[in-house]
C-alpha cells in the first residue's frame, strides 16, 4: 500500500514538472486579447497588398450603396411632399393592404406548417411527442386566430371559459339563478295602484 503511495507521488511530481517545463518552453499569449498586435508584417507582401485591396474595394462598395440608398431615400421624401393629400392617402392605403396581404400569407405558411406537424405527430404516441403534438396545435390555433380577417376577433372567448368551478355549482350560474329568481314580474294593469 505504501509503495503505491509512493509510485503515485512520484508519478504526480513527474506530471507536474512536465507542465512547469512545458510551460517555460511556451512565452504566455492571450489569444482572447483583440487588441493584440500583428508584428507578421512583410511575411508575404504581395497577399498582404491584395487583402488591402480587397478591403478596400470592398470600403467603396459600402460607401457608393449607401450614398445610393440615402440618394432613393430623399427622392422618395421629395415625391412624398409634392403629393396631394388625396394622392398620399391612397398609397398609404394600398401599401396597408399590402403589407397586410404578405402578413396574411406568411401566417398561412405557418399555419399549414404546423398543421403538417400536427398530423404528423399525432401517429406517434410517445408522451414527448403527445407534449410536441399540443405545442405545435396551439401553435396552429394562434396562426388561425392571426390570419382571421374578423376585426372583432378577440382570443378572449366568454366567463365560461374563465370559470373554473364544477358545472351547475359553479357560483356563476348560482349568482346567475338567484338574480333571475329575485326578479318581480311585471306590474299588470290591476296590480297597479290608482
Amino acid at each position: 500500500l505504501q509503495s503505491q503511495r509512493l509510485e503515485q507521488r512520484e508519478r504526480s511530481v513527474r506530471i507536474a514538472a512536465e507542465e512547469a517545463r512545458r510551460a517555460r518552453e511556451q512565452p504566455e499569449v492571450d489569444d482572447d486579447d483583440a487588441e493584440l498586435i500583428d508584428d507578421t508584417d512583410g511575411a508575404d507582401p504581395e497577399a498582404e497588398f491584395q487583402a488591402w485591396k480587397l478591403r478596400e474595394l470592398l470600403r467603396i462598395k459600402r460607401d457608393k450603396e449607401e450614398k445610393e440608398a440615402a440618394d432613393l431615400e430623399d427622392e422618395e421624401s421629395e415625391r412624398v411632399r409634392n403629393m396631394t393629400e388625396e394622392q398620399r392617402q391612397a398609397e398609404g392605403l394600398a401599401r396597408a393592404r399590402a403589407a397586410r396581404e404578405a402578413k396574411a400569407e406568411q401566417i398561412r405558411e405557418i399555419s399549414s406548417q404546423a398543421k403538417e406537424l400536427l398530423l404528423a405527430s399525432s401517429s406517434s404516441s410517445s408522451p414527448a411527442a403527445d407534449a410536441s403534438a399540443l405545442v405545435t396545435q396551439r401553435m396552429y390555433e394562434y396562426a388561425k386566430a392571426k390570419a382571421s380577417t374578423h376585426h372583432n376577433h378577440t382570443k378572449w372567448k366568454g366567463y365560461k371559459k374563465e370559470d373554473t368551478s364544477m358545472g351547475e355549482t359553479s357560483l356563476w350560474s348560482q349568482s346567475q339563478r338567484q338574480r333571475i329568481s329575485q326578479r318581480k314580474p311585471p306590474h299588470t294593469p290591476s296590480d297597479r295602484p290608482r
